[in-house]
C-alpha cells in the first residue's frame, strides 16, 4: 500500500515539474519580442574587427585590428544583398606591417523574425595585401552573425568571416575578420 502511495506521488512529482518547465519555457517564449519585416530596409553599418591573416608560410601569417563599412538592402524579410569595404593593418613575425583591403558583394540570409537576428552571408570581391606578390586578389567569404534589434532603427552585432583568396587557393591564404557590428536600419 505504501509502495502505491509512494509512486503515484512521484508521478505526481514529475508531472508538476513537466508543468513547471512547460510554463518556464512558455514564459521565455512570451517574453521574445517579435519584429516587423524587413523587406525594403536599407542597412548601414560599422565594423570593428580583428583582422588575421593565415598561410602556409609563417612569413605571411599576420594579426591585426581592422574597421569597416557595410550597406544592405533587404529584397524580401530573409534575403538581403549589399557591399562591405574593409581595411585592416596586419603585423607578422619579423616583418613590415601589412595593409589589407577589401571590397566585396554580399548576400545574406537573415532570419528576421525575434528581436536576436542570426544570418549567414556570402561574398565575392577584390583583396588587396599591401605589400604582398600581386595588388588585387579575387577572393570569396563566407559569414555568420547574431545582431540584436531592439528597435527597428538601430541593432548592434557580432560577426565572423572567412575569407579565401582564389589566385593562391593551394597555398590556403585565408584572412579570418570577427568583430563588432554597429548598425542603422531606414524603413522604404
Amino acid at each position: 500500500m505504501h509502495e502505491a502511495i509512494g509512486r503515484h506521488e512521484d508521478l505526481l512529482r514529475a508531472r508538476l515539474r513537466a508543468v513547471a518547465a512547460l510554463a518556464l519555457v512558455s514564459l521565455i517564449l512570451l517574453a521574445v519580442r517579435p519584429v516587423d519585416g524587413a523587406q525594403g530596409e536599407h542597412t548601414w553599418s560599422l565594423l570593428v574587427e580583428y583582422s588575421g591573416l593565415f598561410a602556409s608560410s609563417d612569413d605571411e601569417t599576420g594579426h591585426g585590428g581592422g574597421l569597416g563599412a557595410e550597406y544592405r538592402y533587404a529584397l524580401n524579410d530573409f534575403v538581403a544583398v549589399g557591399a562591405i569595404a574593409r581595411y585592416g593593418v596586419l603585423t607578422g613575425a619579423g616583418s613590415d606591417p601589412r595593409h589589407l583591403l577589401s571590397l566585396s558583394a554580399t548576400a545574406v540570409y537573415t532570419i528576421d523574425a525575434l528581436a536576436w537576428v542570426p544570418w549567414l552571408g556570402l561574398g565575392v570581391g577584390l583583396y588587396g595585401l599591401v605589400p604582398g606578390d600581386s595588388p588585387l586578389d579575387g577572393g570569396a567569404a563566407l559569414g555568420v552573425g547574431l545582431d540584436y534589434r531592439r528597435h527597428r532603427r538601430f541593432a548592434v552585432g557580432a560577426e565572423v568571416w572567412l575569407h579565401a583568396l582564389f589566385n593562391r587557393f593551394d597555398d590556403l591564404p585565408a584572412v579570418i575578420t570577427a568583430g563588432l557590428r554597429l548598425s542603422w536600419i531606414h524603413n522604404r
